[in-house]
Order: structure tokens, then C-alpha cells, then sequence
């Protein structure tokens, strides 16, 4: 099982190739300096370097964002594009559930915070539990002057659950340092360097790889598939995709979380 995940919804955006256990083989590229013209150029080098082939892609593991307008659109119709044309099945992941899963973390819950803009940050938070996300707090745009109340909130759900403690990552999580929000939580927070989460690409890959098929799109199914942008402080889908928000199901056959 020869899985391939995508992810331009950042800055620092890449592909990867991953078996049901681990990680292949990863590359980056600069998401802002024409993704689209560098993506499948980057695929087919990562196969070559195996000794491999397109064909040998099985499944398709893509971010879906909260990510920029272009970004996203690029790494998703790529994936769309490559499971038409080889009869795929793709499994679309958020930012919040693909960087969770980029941590390594086994059953701790990882809340996950983008960079504040306008006084808040996009942020959700759960765990993974084999191919199953489970979100503890649904993803949305929230305040940073009440965010001892959402981590309060997640915190205390991570406590029920015996799954302590709650580790934070992400661009935007030097500022709950600097709000005080971890500080008062004490132990039960734990913050970890942005670069901890990096891993996106192969933590799509490896997600693909091990999804049961009952949650991959295949076909006109792929149509389901829409991208999640993050346009100021708020992740939007587009208006043909309907206002369906933030959800806390571990199906990401949407793409909505």
C-alpha cells in the first residue's frame, strides 16, 4: 500500500509517499512560488527515487485547510486530478487534524492554533486513535482575550478522558504563552515549538495509508471534496460548498472541520 499525501495549504508546503507504517519518503516546496507548476514534478521525482511509478499510488491523502485561496485549490485538484486518471480513492484531511497528526503523539490530544490575525486565532484540538480523529474542541476562529476559557474548556475535557497532557503546537502558540492562557493552566498544558509540526505532507500520506476505504471518495464522490480557506481570521468554504461549519467527526470525507 503506496499512499501519497499533499498538503500547500501553508507557507511551507510539500508531498510525501508512505506505507501503512511509515514514512517513505517526503519533499517540501514553497507553497507561494507556483505550487501548482511544482507539485506533480515533485511526486514523480519522490517515485523515481524509489524506483516506482504514478501506478503505484493506491490512495491520496490531501490538506483541505483552513489554508490560502490558492494553496488549497492547488493540493486538492491535483489529488482529484491524479484519482480520476488512476481510479483513486483520496482522503481529505483538515490542517487542525493532519498537524495533530504530525506530532507522533499516540492517544494525547494536540491543540493545534494558527498565527493570531486581528486578535484571534484559528485553532481546534483532538486526538488520533487509529484512523479516526476525535475532536475535543471543533475548529474555529477564536478569541485570544478568552483563551483561558477555550483551553479551560479542552483542558478539562482532556482530564474526563484520563488524557493529560494537552500538548499545543502551531504558528500560533508562542501566543498563548505571551497571553498567560498556558501559564495558568500549569502542567496540564504542555507547548511545543512550531517546527515540531512540520510533518504535514507525510502525516497526510500516512493517514491515507491506513484509512479504512469506507472513508475514501472515489469518482464523482471526489465532488464532496471542497477546500476550507482562511481569509482574515475566519475559515470559509466557498459559497457552492454550502455554510456547513466546523464538525466532530472523524469522517473527513467532507473536507469540513
Amino acid at each position: 500500500m503506496i499512499a501519497l499525501g499533499i498538503d500547500t495549504s501553508g507557507i511551507l508546503g510539500g508531498v510525501a509517499l508512505a506505507g501503512p507504517e511509515a514514512l517513505l519518503a517526503e519533499t517540501r516546496v514553497d507553497a507561494r512560488a507556483a505550487a501548482s507548476e511544482r507539485i506533480l514534478p515533485q511526486i514523480e521525482r519522490l517515485l523515481g527515487d524509489l524506483g516506482l511509478g504514478l501506478a503505484a499510488i493506491q490512495r491520496i491523502g490531501v490538506v483541505l485547510g483552513p489554508g490560502s485561496f490558492t494553496g488549497v485549490r492547488v493540493a486538492l485538484a491535483t489529488a482529484k486530478g491524479l484519482a480520476l486518471a488512476r481510479e483513486r480513492g483520496v482522503l481529505g484531511l483538515s490542517t487542525i487534524e493532519a498537524r495533530a497528526g504530525a506530532l507522533g503523539a499516540g492517544g494525547h490530544p494536540a491543540l493545534i492554533l494558527t498565527a493570531p490575525r486581528r486578535g484571534e486565532v484559528f485553532c481546534g484540538a483532538g486526538w488520533h486513535e487509529g484512523d479516526t480523529f476525535h475532536w475535543l474542541l471543533p475548529a474555529a476562529s477564536r478569541p485570544l482575550d478568552r483563551a483561558g476559557e477555550w483551553i479551560g474548556e479542552t483542558v478539562r475535557a482532556c482530564a474526563d478522558l484520563g488524557r493529560l497532557p494537552l500538548l499545543c503546537a502551531g504558528d500560533g502558540a508562542r501566543s498563548l504563552e505571551e497571553s498567560g492562557a498556558a501559564g495558568r493552566a500549569g502542567s496540564a498544558v504542555l507547548l511545543l515549538p512550531a517546527a515540531v509540526t512540520a510533518s504535514v505532507p507525510g502525516a497526510a500520506a500516512i493517514a491515507a495509508a491506513r484509512a479504512d476505504a469506507r472513508r475514501l471518495a472515489f469518482g464523482t464522490g471526489l465532488d464532496d471534496l471542497q477546500p476550507v480557506y482562511l481569509r482574515g481570521a475566519e475559515a470559509r468554504r466557498p459559497a457552492a460548498g454550502g455554510e456547513k461549519g466546523p464538525g466532530a467527526s472523524g469522517d473527513r470525507r467532507a473536507g469540513v472541520d
